[in-house]
């Protein structure tokens, strides 16, 4: 006997509406309020239309008056901010209230621009006095709903600043952890000391110090290249060598104009210690510890 097997369920597809699609539902249902929307002539830019063809045609005193009976101040909004609050009220009425309430709401609206028209203006405040009736616990829902956006929006922010300080202390403790291991470290070739300079984030390299010397007296920035006098004495720059003012020579072909993307000692001023160093805008200087000035770059 077979068995008839359970044909599979096929998941279903989630598909996410992008930002473009939302705004456009907006305008839509907005503009279907005040009975102005059509069909976009083509849907590629539907919301080109609606923002420039559709929204213009509803009158700012019908927005205006939408947003008074719901209790809303208007004050200084433009006519594209009064929309977002319609939709959000729109959407409001229909969930809480109903669709019927809803189009009760639509039909009392126009009774009171044609009242007013008539210059019957205590039946006309009348009636917006019974639709803020009906509004007034949606109005306290909004509420709500706007002092816990404001608090997720504050408990965010109050996060981020944690995360950043715990970044900051954890790159503090690898700084310090740095400076306390004096064990000395060099290049690769072996003939300088290895000095790194290094990001503060997560994706920046580990922190690294002069091993076996206490710290850097000087660093000076030209326009694309810098230096830095160690306290032994040493010299190192980096950054841009066009001009030969780095002052090195990187390349097994002897390039003097090659960039350097660390800092790198100056091996023509060994046995010269260095007391002080300047960088210009193509050109460094440096100054030894027996007087004499040498200069080189562009």
């Amino acid at each position: 006997m077979t068995m008839k097997k359970d044909e599979p369920v096929e998941d279903a597809i989630e598909i996410k509406e992008s930002e473009e699609d939302l705004e456009a539902e907006k305008y839509k249902v907005v503009t279907t309020y005040y009975a102005v929307w059509s069909a976009p002539p083509q849907s590629d830019n539907r919301l080109v239309y609606y923002k420039d063809v559709l929204v213009p045609k509803i009158p700012y005193e019908s927005l205006k008056l939408s947003l008074e009976t719901r209790c809303k101040a208007v004050e200084q909004s433009t006519k594209f901010d009064m929309c977002d609050m319609v939709y959000r009220d729109i959407l409001l009425e229909k969930k809480v209230l109903g669709e019927r309430a809803h189009r009760r709401i639509r039909e009392m609206e126009e009774e009171v621009v044609d009242l007013r028209k008539r210059r019957k203006k205590a039946m006309a405040k009348k009636l917006i006095l019974d639709i803020q009736e009906m509004w007034e616990p949606l109005k306290h829902m909004q509420s709500e709903e706007d002092a816990e956006a404001i608090k997720k929006a504050e408990r965010e922010i109050e996060e981020k600043h944690v995360r950043g300080e715990q970044n900051y202390v954890k790159w503090r403790k690898g700084v310090q952890e740095g400076r306390e291991d004096m064990n000395t470290s060099f290049s690769a070739r072996g003939n300088s000391l290895d000095v790194q300079v290094s990001g503060i984030t997560a994706r920046g390299q580990q922190m690294k110090t002069p091993r076996g010397y206490a710290k850097a007296v000087a660093v000076t920035c030209g326009s694309s290249h810098a230096s830095l006098v160690h306290e032994n004495g040493q010299l190192y720059t980096w950054g841009m060598g066009a001009s030969g003012r780095l002052g090195l020579d990187l390349t097994e072909d002897g390039d003097p104009s090659a960039d350097a993307p660390k800092p790198t000692l100056v091996q023509a001023l060994a046995g010269r210690p260095v007391v002080r160093a300047s960088c210009g805008d193509a050109h460094s200087a440096a100054g030894a510890v027996d007087g004499r000035l040498f200069v080189w770059g562009l």
